[in-house]
């Protein structure tokens, strides 16, 4: 195992690294395509639970139904880490989100769905999606911030049925806002000796606006902050649309809410804990069923 793996350069959560080695190894050993052996994509879950019960890809199949986090019939997503359009080792991506979702619609023992939420947030790419389909979910959907549900993170999960924050004082959610850096590198480089000249075409004025080898002007500050303005203010309507109109302005500054102070200005509904939001999804699936009867 020592071999094959030193033969490898690896950036990965070591705590991940020591969960899916094992499967990864076999792959290898059994001689399977280098592209295949680490596409754990959605399959992270399965790789992890191979890698316990020392089980082959082959052996795997007629276990689905022990490895599942469906407990009577509420479908429990993880989602910890940064936010990214398709996830690393260590944190799902919004796509595996979407799919988790479109598998829970397609399966008849799934009656509701919690999100397990602890995420500071990450990048805009793919939040609306993800934002619209939970927003557009057929079947209801609780979420739990555990501890954190900051940002793009609140962005995509505010369009839950219900959210509850896991404390009162230690858990935050909130920073509704959007920001971009500027870094200026070139005084230090003038100092090192270095120039760097940007070449684009006669009509792409706007090209090379906010690149780190020229101080920013004020006219290209103005530009990227319209842009930013322009994706903050479509999170703020999203996070209108699915928590109400009457939430205050005041709540869209950036700042983060302590749980209490969330539920009190209706960025959440209560605090509670993880069996607290299976325990309300179970009781929106019935009231679901009941609506349709």
């Amino acid at each position: 195992m020592d071999d094959i793996l030193s033969t490898i350069f690896w950036s990965i959560n070591p705590a991940f690294f020591e969960r899916v080695m094992p499967i990864v190894v076999k792959r290898i050993e059994k001689g399977q395509p280098f592209e295949k052996v680490f596409d754990l994509g959605i399959g992270k879950k399965k790789a992890i639970y191979q890698a316990y019960h020392d089980m082959d890809d082959d052996e795997f199949e007629d276990e689905d139904d022990e490895m599942e986090n469906i407990y009577e019939g509420v479908q429990i997503i993880e989602v910890h880490g940064t936010m990214t359009p398709r996830g690393d080792w260590s944190a799902k991506g919004n796509k595996d989100i979407i799919q988790e979702l479109e598998l829970a619609n397609q399966n008849e023992d799934v009656k509701a769905v919690v999100f397990d939420v602890d995420s500071h947030g990450g990048s805009i790419a793919g939040i609306q999606e993800l934002y619209n389909a939970i927003y557009n979910f057929e079947k209801p959907t609780v979420t739990i911030a555990n501890n954190n549900m900051h940002s793009a993170a609140y962005h995509a999960f505010c369009a839950s049925d219900y959210i509850y924050s896991n404390t009162e004082s230690n858990s935050f959610v909130g920073s509704i806002g959007v920001y971009m850096l500027h870094c200026d590198w070139s005084k230090a480089e003038k100092e090192f000796g270095v120039k760097y000249t940007y070449i684009a075409g006669e009509k792409a004025i706007h090209k090379v606006v906010g690149n780190p080898h020229n101080p920013l002007s004020e006219n290209d500050f103005k530009i990227l902050q319209a842009q930013c303005t322009e994706i903050h203010e479509a999170f703020i309507q999203d996070v209108l649309d699915a928590r109400g109109e009457e939430l205050s302005e005041d709540l869209f500054t950036g700042l983060s809410y302590s749980g209490i102070a969330a539920v009190e200005n209706g960025l959440v509904d209560d605090i509670g804990t993880l069996e607290t939001a299976v325990l309300k999804a179970k009781n929106l699936a019935k009231a679901r069923i009941l609506n349709l009867i």
